[in-house]
This record gives structure tokens, sequence and C-alpha cells, in this order.
């Protein structure tokens, strides 16, 4: 993917920009009522060169525009809403240097968008990634009480490997998930 965007049907994949860190927040705090990354985490993770941050947009979202006329001044600006409104989901992986596996962080699709292979498509671009990075093994942690997302990365031939107890800020517990790239 190297800076270049992948179009699948009317949906955008490509890695995140730093004019995608509001976009982000807000379907952080959308996606997520506990164990949110902070703003300053996810800008972080824009320009990181162990981590892929790989965003998904409607391409044939229609742009707000407001435009701010001041008469007294002759001055016209206009602002657009597009990079707030169009990101419909996104997926992290950190990449641990010096060994073969990587990990899955977080993976988010808005809700009114999901059940639409949104969720899929970008795990599938963090794998390809990931091998291209060198790195054969991807694991993640899902809360135990997430059934669709479990049933989602076993759809993609991820396995349970492990648990952890009480894992998430909720309390729920977590199953450690695993999938062979290569």
């Amino acid at each position: 993917m190297v800076n270049t965007a992948k179009v699948i049907g009317q949906y955008q994949y490509r890695l995140a920009q730093k004019d995608d860190l509001s976009a982000l927040v807000a379907l952080e705090n959308k996606c997520f009522a506990y164990d949110k990354l902070s703003q300053r985490s996810l800008r972080h993770w824009i320009t990181a060169k162990h981590g892929i941050l790989l965003v998904v947009e409607d391409v044939n979202f229609d742009v707000d525009v407001d435009v701010d006329v001041d008469v007294d001044k002759k001055t016209t600006h206009a602002n657009t809403n597009k990079q707030l409104n169009s990101l419909l989901g996104y997926g992290l992986v950190w990449r641990y240097n010096g060994t073969k596996v990587a990990r899955l962080y977080s993976l988010a699709v808005d809700a009114n968008y999901r059940g639409q292979n949104i969720a899929s498509e970008i795990l599938t671009q963090l794998e390809v990634e990931t091998v291209r990075y060198g790195h054969s093994l991807l694991r993640l942690e899902v809360s135990q009480k997430n059934s669709k997302a479990i049933s989602l990365y076993e759809r993609l031939n991820y396995r349970v490997f492990g648990e952890y107890s009480d894992y998430y800020e909720d309390g729920s517990d977590a199953y450690r998930m695993q999938k062979a790239l290569l």
C-alpha cells in the first residue's frame, strides 16, 4: 500500500494522514465506550514507523461546505467537514522490531456501516501490509463479550491461543487470538 490508496467498491482504504486526526478521534469516541485511544496516541500512530494505521472512507461522500463571507473585509472562507465525517473505520497494527510477530491493536467501524465487510477488508489490507514489512504472525486481543468481532476473526482464520482475565477497563476478559500470515 505504501502511501497509496486502494478503492474497493465505494470505499477507499489508505494509510492515515495528519489531516485525519480529528476524524479518527471522533470515530474512536463513537465506536468505543472504554479503552479508547487518545488524540495524542492517534497522532503518534499516524506517523510512527513501527505502526500501520489504515483508514477507510466513502469515495461517494458528499462534502459539507460552510462559506463565511465578511463583507467589510471582502473575504470569503470555506470550511469543509469532509475529513471529520467521511472516515468509516480504521485499523491499527503495531509492528515489533526483531520479531515476526505483529499485533492488531485496534479495529473500528462506524456502526452505520457495519455489515458491509469493511472490517474484514481493513483487516485483510492490514495483513498484506504486515507481511510486506516481514511479519508472519498477527496477534490480537478481543473481549469475550464481543461475539461479532470474535466471529469476524474466526471467519478470517484467527484462532484462540490464550486468555487474559480482567483485561479491559470494564473488567471483561479477553481472548488472545492469532493467525499465521504465511
